[in-house]
């Protein structure tokens, strides 16, 4: 009687080693960072050949515009989209080009700016495109 229990607790030890060999117990991490590794550009208008974003600039009437129409808002995504830092900064290489913290490019005169478009969380990963209103 003593052999045959000790046979079981085995088979069953031995069986519980293969259960959970079989069906995996997968380690997970909750504070694991990931970081930016590419910033891509979504904008309609953008054209990653040329790395263009062209718009029509139109003369600005305060008084008779009610919105201004040399603006244009710049939408952007990560890789990985699971990155853990997803705030950006932008700039502008040009006087005529202003751009806020929120992506909208503002242009004072018909030109070209040169965006960059840089991730904060330490990966120093950057996009620039040439925004033209021609």
């Amino acid at each position: 009687m003593k052999k045959s229990f000790i046979i079981i607790i085995l088979l069953i030890y031995l069986s519980s080693i293969m259960f959970i060999g079989f069906f995996g117990m997968q380690l997970t991490s909750y504070e694991q960072t990931f970081y930016v590794e590419q910033i891509q550009v979504i904008n309609e208008n953008y054209n990653p050949s040329t790395n263009r974003l062209i718009m029509q600039y139109q003369p600005y009437n305060l008084e008779t515009d009610l919105f201004n129409p040399n603006v244009v808002q710049l939408e952007w995504r990560f890789y990985p989209e699971n990155a853990s830092n997803r705030i950006v900064t932008f700039s502008s290489d040009h006087a005529r080009a202003s751009v806020n913290s929120m992506g909208i490019v503002t242009f004072s005169a018909p030109g070209t700016a040169n965006i960059t478009i840089r991730s904060t969380d330490g990966s120093e990963i950057n996009k620039s495109i040439i925004v033209w209103f021609q």
